[in-house]
């Protein structure tokens, strides 16, 4: 029998991370056990489950979802999407809405998040408006969601102005993460949720750093089949990422203070990722953005000598970026000013200060009030050659 890692959640609603392989045949009964668990349901039966996903992920897991609901005795409905980050605006939000509403979803049923990171975002921000907020349940498909943004509770759409600028919070009831689905992931895919594990591993060190060390990758080769290189150390890669961020989850729910050190590389991520109109991939974007940030911060001596080269090893080892050569063909006007500028649209601005998550070494970093009109010094540091 595949062995399943539990990971509790102690947010204001409390739920479990379920990490194995072959969870999804297994969804119906983990979902009956969460609801029975929680006092929800008795019986399953009048209980609808809608199921969210996209273009790329239903085709390979939407049936099985829903067939497992339906031999526990559910009643399952389903809407499919564009796959893209491109949907994640107010437009899908509406479509989801109104497919709820015909669908006569109430407030005693429950969506469900199946595929990546848009998928969970739009899904949860659904679930947190419609009807005034009704239960959601997060299945990732992919690295970056399982590691991510199916923790935490953020749940948000993008506008013309910028990334997850309109959300709201809603933890989900539980989330069950398969790590099989990670195989059927394009290799480039896989990379790209390694950022967020990297960043982890750049907050806290630890076990994860451990891992990450353990690793074997020997050469360009093993780009074409990360899967191998990484499936025995996964399951064990994500436990920890998703112990990490929920330390952070639970002393700062609601993103005031402490979890913003979450957003290690994203304030200058976010903007890369709008300025290439969101297809450089959120991973690469939030590698640059480490490297940029260690950088500048190296050369400004509140980062210790030697930590950008470190960072910039662990971030290489995954083949994920640490410059802009090479995405020149998205992000056409990289000078620092623009990149500056749009940075300083993110949600951690706050007036005339920005707050920058600083490594100070690996395993160490700090939350700095950074003037705005230092911003600009700060980036074009971070970019010499």
């Amino acid at each position: 029998m595949n062995l399943i890692t539990d990971v509790d959640v102690h947010a204001s609603k409390e739920y479990t991370v379920h990490i194995g392989k072959d969870l999804i045949d297994r969804t119906g009964a983990l979902i009956f056990d969460t609801l029975s668990g929680t006092g929800k349901i008795k019986t399953t039966y009048g209980k609808k489950i809608a199921v969210i996903s996209d273009s790329n992920v239903a085709p390979l897991y939407l049936d099985r979802v829903c067939r497992s609901l339906i031999d526990e005795g559910f009643t399952a409905v389903s809407f499919v999407f564009d796959a893209g980050e491109k949907s994640k605006n107010a437009d899908t939000l509406e479509s989801i809405w109104d497919f709820l509403a015909e669908n006569e979803i109430t407030r005693s049923d429950c969506i469900v998040a199946l595929g990546g990171g848009v998928v969970g975002d739009i899904s949860g921000f659904a679930a947190a408006t419609f009807l005034r907020g009704i239960d959601f349940i997060q299945i990732p498909t992919t690295l970056l969601a399982g590691v991510d943004s199916s923790v935490g509770g953020k749940t948000a759409i993008d506008l013309k102005s910028g990334k997850n600028l309109a959300g709201a919070f809603l933890q989900p009831l539980t989330v069950i993460c398969d790590t099989e689905s990670l195989k059927t992931l394009p290799c480039n895919t896989l990379i790209d949720g390694m950022a967020e594990c990297i960043k982890y591993a750049v907050l806290r060190g630890g076990r994860l750093l451990e891992l990450f060390n353990e690793i074997s990758i020997s050469d360009k080769d093993d780009k074409n089949d990360i899967y191998s290189a990484l499936e025995d150390y996964l399951p064990e890669i994500i436990a920890e990422s998703v112990k990490i961020k929920a330390d952070y989850v639970v002393a700062d729910e609601f993103d005031n203070g402490e979890r913003k050190m979450l957003n290690l590389g994203h304030t200058i991520g976010h903007s890369l990722e709008k300025m290439s109109s969101f297809r450089l991939t959120h991973g690469c974007a939030v590698s640059l953005g480490m490297s940029i940030i260690t950088k500048g911060s190296e050369a400004l001596g509140y980062t210790e000598k030697g930590t950008w080269e470190a960072v910039n090893s662990l971030i290489r080892k995954f083949f994920l970026p640490t410059d802009l050569e090479g995405y020149k063909n998205l992000i056409p006007t990289s000078d620092y000013k623009t990149i500056a500028k749009n940075a300083l649209s993110d949600k951690k601005r706050n007036g005339d200060v920005i707050s920058l998550v600083i490594p100070e070494r690996i395993g160490h970093c700090t939350l700095r009030d950074i003037p705005v009109a230092e911003i600009e010094n700060f980036v074009s540091l971070g970019l010499k050659g």
